[in-house]
């Protein structure tokens, strides 16, 4: 069918007039008006098809020739034609020279929040930073409890002790890195060694020197012979750990705890007077639990190194499977002895205690050796600081039972 048309009412697309031979044709009159709406929803249609990342190809049963429709004064920019018949709709937006491309804008914020969280990761994270702080949050979790206000001195002491011996940690781990088991700490591999290298050592200088003024500006024999003690404990942990077996996340959680409650009381020595003895228990508890959960699943997320090393974990003794049930099975206990102190006690129910052993639970079942390894980091280790955050919100709720 051909079309016969009036030029004027049918834009600059003129007319079209049958051969000889051919039959009549139908008149079919386009106003103006409908032919520029119709191009505009075209020209839209075709760049809302390349913002969302392909073009749509428009199929045609009849082939046309491009000069049909170069006379256009409305012309398509984006109308393109591949090899064969069906024409294809792309992007009709039209750039200024400084300004990117659609599809360009997504990339570029894909970019900036990768470089984001590859920056958190290396400065925070790979160098112990995130540990440590959540850590020594739980000094200010025990200041709390005991109705103290927060003294930040026992905190950041803690923190600078915390800093200095995970980074020395790290580094002898990537002294010892082999490429059997330890590949992910043999950082010299993604081409960034010295960079994270240089970043632990400045660390590991500083945080000494932030604890011997911590412990200089403290002027007590109390605090310095308890962060000395601490330090030593820590020390021995390394020639122990192989000596230990089936111990080492036991020994690791003492430590946790010891730091926890000395340091404020180092500073505050009649901290404790204002905890009865069942709910210092139910404090004690809680802290060796969630330190026992942390502990517990890097023991089985490093499996592999530890039966390199020959240390004895009840990952690497057990299985992976038996340590999970052992600390599922132990996680349960804990939640029952602190109701069961509650109720023998008579004291308040302390929902956010609760809630941290729900939590250590749900770890447990949720971190497996499958897990990447940042998660343990980004995701396990702030487990620390989530007494800390219970009672926050705890007490800017009112929440009590």
């Amino acid at each position: 069918v051909t079309l016969v048309g009036d030029p004027k009412a049918m834009g600059n697309f003129g007319s079209c007039h049958a051969q000889s031979g051919e039959q009549s044709c139908t008149h079919v009159r386009v106003r103006r008006k409908w032919l520029v709406q119709a191009l505009v929803v075209i020209n839209l249609t075709a760049a809302t098809s390349a913002k969302l990342g392909g073009a749509w190809a428009l199929p045609s049963t009849t082939s046309s020739s491009p000069s049909s429709h170069s006379s256009s004064r409305f012309r398509l920019t984006g109308y393109r034609r591949k090899a064969g018949p069906t024409p294809v709709l792309v992007s009709s937006q039209r750039q200024s020279p400084g300004q990117p491309m659609p599809d360009a804008m997504p990339v570029a914020l894909g970019r900036k929040v990768w470089s984001t969280a590859d920056a958190f990761l290396e400065l925070l994270v790979y160098t112990t930073l995130w540990m440590s702080f959540s850590l020594a949050s739980l000094v200010p979790f025990v200041q709390l409890e005991c109705g103290m206000k927060i003294d930040g001195r026992p905190f950041w002491a803690a923190a600078s002790e915390s800093i200095a011996v995970y980074t020395l940690d790290h580094l002898r781990d990537i002294s010892k890195a082999t490429k059997s088991t330890g590949e992910h700490k043999m950082i010299f591999r993604q081409g960034c060694f010295h960079r994270r290298l240089f970043l632990l050592r400045a660390l590991l200088a500083v945080s000494i020197l932030a604890l011997a003024s911590s412990l200089l500006a403290a002027r007590s024999w109390i605090v310095s012979l308890t962060f000395i003690g601490h330090v030593l404990l820590c020390a021995a942990y390394a020639k122990l750990k192989p000596r230990m077996p089936y111990c080492k996340a036991f020994y690791v959680s003492i430590c946790v705890v010891f730091m926890a409650v000395a340091a404020p009381c180092a500073y505050a020595p009649t901290l404790l007077s204002s905890l009865g003895g069942a709910t210092f228990w139910q404090l004690l508890l809680l802290i060796f639990s969630v330190a026992l959960t942390v502990e517990q699943l890097q023991d089985i997320r490093d499996v592999d190194e530890d039966l390199e090393a020959q240390v004895v974990t009840l990952a690497s003794g057990l299985g992976q499977r038996r340590a999970r049930q052992l600390l599922l099975l132990f996680q349960a206990a804990s939640l029952s002895l602190h109701i069961l102190i509650m109720q023998r006690a008579h004291l308040p129910l302390r929902p956010h205690f609760l809630a941290v052993h729900v939590a250590c639970g749900l770890c447990s079942m949720g971190f497996t050796s499958e897990t990447p390894r940042s998660l343990f980091q980004v995701l396990l280790e702030p487990l620390y600081a989530l007494p800390l955050l219970a009672t926050v919100l705890r007490a800017s709720t009112g929440f009590s039972l």
